[in-house]
């Protein structure tokens, strides 16, 4: 899943000189407008996913995830102008979200603790594999058949992950905590009550900051230099 994200994104990185020239829009509008666009979607959708996902499992709503931004990456190859592109972008963005916010809750959760953050680096290595994937996607495909197909052709991958996805079991954690609550012997905090915690405060401020520093660069990088370089 954290592999087809980084393909989702960067597509779009790589097709933006073509959609310009097709669309007659700037690429700085195409870069800016439209991937901030995207980028609110994928912050609705990692919040949303990562609350619901507390409430369905993390299993149904990656198989919803995949199963979101797969078709709707594909029919972004039917995009007709700005307006649409950019609708399509935020609503990939917002499919999308459900990677970050249950992919790596459910690897911390099935893997042991000794071995955690080998799997969740394991996990985040797909990451730089998917870019390395739509950069050979979108050069082998979009000189024969154009920039919609590298869109069209998301559906493959998409399929294939949601197959290996049908095949994963609920992690055991987040089962087991479940029952306990239902049973009484647990009580679920909200988020609320939970950034009272002064351990939980100082966790997830190390987090976001990591990640500020994280997506700026790298969104930076995959929106904007695309528009330079025509420029």
């Amino acid at each position: 899943g954290w592999f087809f994200d980084a393909y989702v994104i960067t597509i779009y990185a790589l097709t933006i000189p073509l959609i310009a020239k097709d669309f007659h829009v700037s690429t700085l509008i195409l870069s800016g407008e439209v991937g901030s666009i995207f980028l609110v979607g994928y912050t609705i959708g990692t919040i949303g996913f990562g609350t619901v996902g507390d409430i369905f499992g993390r299993k149904v709503m990656l198989g919803i995830s995949i199963i979101g931004y797969g078709v709707i990456t594909a029919v972004t190859g039917f995009a007709n102008g700005v307006v649409v592109l950019a609708a399509l972008r935020f609503l990939t963005g917002v499919a999308g979200g459900g990677e970050l916010s249950i992919g790596a809750p459910y690897v911390s959760e099935v893997w042991d603790r000794k071995t955690r953050s080998t799997g969740i680096g394991i996990m985040y290595s797909f990451y730089p594999l998917g870019f390395v994937f739509a950069v050979v996607v979108f050069t082998l495909v979009s000189p024969v058949w154009g920039w919609r197909a590298v869109y069209f052709f998301s559906i493959v991958p998409a399929v294939l992950i949601l197959i290996l996805r049908l095949r994963l079991e609920e992690s055991p954690r987040f089962q087991r905590v479940v029952a306990q609550i239902e049973a009484g012997h647990r009580k679920k905090v909200r988020l609320v009550a939970a950034l009272r915690n002064s351990v939980f405060r100082y966790r997830l401020l190390v987090g976001f900051l990591i990640f500020v520093s994280l997506t700026y660069g790298y969104y930076a990088m995959v929106f904007y230099i695309p528009a330079f370089v025509i420029k």
